[in-house]
């Protein structure tokens, strides 16, 4: 992490400081080596944030965490003032030099901190949001900025107001610049997002229907994912999709530029669809291999070379890292071996699955198997979602064989069946558990199996017995 020194960190923070006031008073420095959130990593001069979860109690690891050489820990005032370790806490902190940090709210001042060090360190941030395809296009623009810039990434989906902040305390001396995800699934979530990020430039995939149980409808949706504007400036831009419905809307009274992107990136070509492949692009020096199949991820490269060409890539620069994209863990990513998979198993919402199954439509030469598990988090038009879905597979012809997993894809099997698709070609089950016994035996060589469900149904699980 970039030096701080800890009373940088509390110099706007509303906090009582419970034990160590001297130690902050001193003239000696305070300079933290990190943050953490989980006593079990190296706390050696770090900053210790105890986080209430569903799962532990962060305070419950205060104690550990200075035994461990913590300089100092951040509690919520509320819930430590009846924890049964306090006195000892304090005890411990006040004979070893300690600091105990009592916040409104621990998870308030992680964010906090964040954006005061942020500040101190101006550092431009790039952020990625949208309904789908966020990782994929942050990605993307983290291999084609790569080429000219130092850029700390978000490690994984570090994606709400614990990851977004320690991905900011992340950073390192020579990080030129930070490129973010930001995702929600509540109003005001983007909100608190970009104040503690303040982000240069925002790209927003596009609009759809993930999350929309918590939102009503893809309008709220749409509102909810401005959000990640509002705390533009003229010196900001926004990159939006020109051909999402929302587009006029999500541009309306930004200030700053608009930057749209289309389905092929500008200055480029589709030379050849190689269906799972990828693609051919040309462009002005020839032609360039794309790894990432489909529609949706030339969409995603479409966005993240319009980023780039703001941030001052010239085509040509962006051509020459085009080939070095690979598909992120478990999102559109091709395992070949004797059955071809396509995993894409991270999660799931209508756009999303709709694409994939387009990518599966492409294959030519071998069985297309469609394994689709329930999209969770649709509430009450999950029915109606996943009968459209049924009937748009059955019209489209995008798979042979379709496996559905869990009570919402039954239902999606069933309107496929009474639009014509096949009985003998269905294939339901009530959970994954019961799917896994029988598809290494359904499935024969050279194949091509298309896995996509909401993360919650586990259909991860079924790699290892497809790979084998």
């Amino acid at each position: 992490m970039r030096k701080i020194n800890l009373r940088i960190l509390l110099n706007t923070l509303s906090a009582e400081v419970l034990a160590g006031a001297d130690a902050l008073h001193s003239g000696e420095p305070l300079i933290l080596s990190g943050v953490s959130i989980d006593s079990r990593e190296d706390q050696r001069g770090k900053l210790f944030f105890a986080l209430r979860g569903e799962r532990a109690d962060g305070h419950d690891y205060v104690m550990d965490a200075l035994l461990q050489g913590a300089l100092a820990a951040v509690v919520d005032a509320r819930a430590f003032a009846d924890h049964p370790a306090r006195a000892r806490i304090l005890e411990y902190a006040g004979r070893h030099t300690r600091i105990i940090i009592a916040a409104c709210d621990a998870r308030r001042a992680l964010g906090d901190m964040a954006a005061i060090a942020l500040a101190a360190w101006r550092v431009p941030v790039i952020a990625v949001t949208g309904s789908s395809g966020k990782t994929t296009t942050r990605n993307i623009l983290y291999t084609l900025l790569s080429a000219r810039f130092a850029v700390r990434n978000a490690a994984k989906n570090y994606n709400n107001d614990i990851g977004v902040p320690l991905t900011i305390f992340s950073l390192e001396d020579n990080d030129e610049m930070l490129l973010l995800e930001m995702g929600m699934n509540h109003v005001g979530e983007l909100s608190r997002l970009a104040e503690i990020a303040r982000p240069v430039l925002v790209i927003i995939t596009n609009i759809g229907t993930a999350h929309i149980e918590n939102f009503g409808s893809r309008e709220a949706i749409a509102r909810a994912k401005k959000e990640a504007l509002s705390y533009f400036d003229a010196n900001c831009a926004a990159v939006l999709n020109r051909d999402d419905p929302y587009f006029d809307f999500l541009r309306a009274e930004v200030p700053g530029t608009i930057i749209p992107f289309g389905a092929i990136p500008e200055g480029f070509t589709v030379a050849r669809d190689r269906g799972l492949d990828g693609y051919m692009l040309g462009c002005a020096g020839g032609e360039v291999s794309f790894a990432l199949g489909g529609a949706h991820n030339l969409m995603n490269l479409s966005a993240a070379a319009a980023a780039a060409d703001k941030l001052g890539l010239a085509k040509s620069v962006i051509a020459g890292r085009i080939s070095y994209i690979r598909a992120v863990e478990s999102r559109s990513q091709v395992v070949g071996g004797r059955v071809a998979i396509i995993n894409d198993c991270y999660n799931a919402n209508p756009e999303s699955m709709r694409a994939g199954l387009t990518l599966l439509a492409s294959v030519r030469g071998s069985r297309r198997i469609a394994v689709l598990a329930d999209m969770l988090e649709l509430g009450g038009d999950s029915a109606r979602i996943h009968g459209e879905l049924g009937a748009w597979i059955s019209g489209e012809e995008v798979c042979d064989e379709f496996v559905a997993i869990g009570p919402a894809m039954a239902g999606c099997a069933s309107e496929a069946r009474a639009r014509g698709f096949c009985a003998e070609r269905l294939h339901i089950f009530p959970s994954c558990g019961e799917a896994k016994s029988w598809l290494p035996g359904f499935v024969r060589a050279g194949d091509t199996v298309f896995l996509k469900g909401s993360h919650a149904m586990r259909l991860e699980e079924m790699l290892p017995l497809l790979e084998s």
